[in-house]
């Protein structure tokens, strides 16, 4: 199979599936009967001229049994599927640093500055503060924001957050 791109990964992963085990438990089988091969059409370049599936094929296999094919290294089934969440992982994070970069850039333009009062700007606290802008809090100053975000109900006792708290955030009702 020749690869262009990444579009040979359904074809050989629904050979690898499917085909190769049919192939490997047929009778009179050989030891490598079912073996999938890969091959970089641009290593492996046919005369010039229009393609030709059929002919191209020919030639390619007829190159594999003279050893003059060049193949591509293919890892097998668990390295492959290790590669690609590992892949994801790395662009879901990516993603997310955009997401918050382009956020915190929002916010500046807005005169904003909540990453100088939240470690992370898409973490709890930080939405809770944004939601309550987003619902018309005014007051210029921090501190009736904080109690917002420190009255989930699963956290400590109100005594013990009120003893936190600055003196200007009792005044606002807190919890």
């Amino acid at each position: 199979m020749e690869s262009t791109a990444q579009y040979w990964k359904p074809v050989w992963g629904a050979l690898e599936r499917y085909w190769k085990p049919l192939r490997e438990k047929r009778e009179g089988a050989r030891r490598r009967s079912g073996t999938l091969h890969l091959a970089q059409a641009q290593s492996n370049r046919g005369p010039r001229g229009r393609k030709k599936d059929f002919p191209d094929a020919e030639r390619l296999v007829k190159r594999l049994v003279a050893r003059e094919l060049t193949l591509s290294f293919v890892p097998d089934a668990e390295q492959r599927l290790w590669r690609t969440v590992t892949r994801r992982k790395y662009q879901l994070t990516r993603n997310r640093v955009r997401l918050q970069n382009q956020l915190e850039s929002f916010l500046e333009e807005a005169h904003i500055k909540l990453s100088s009062l939240v470690s992370d700007l898409l973490g709890l606290s930080a939405r809770r503060m944004l939601k309550a802008l987003a619902d018309g809090e005014t007051n210029q100053r921090p501190w009736p924001l904080w109690p917002i975000s420190a009255c989930a109900p699963h956290r400590h006792s109100c005594a013990t957050r009120s003893a936190r708290a600055p003196s200007s955030a009792l005044s606002t009702g807190g919890c």
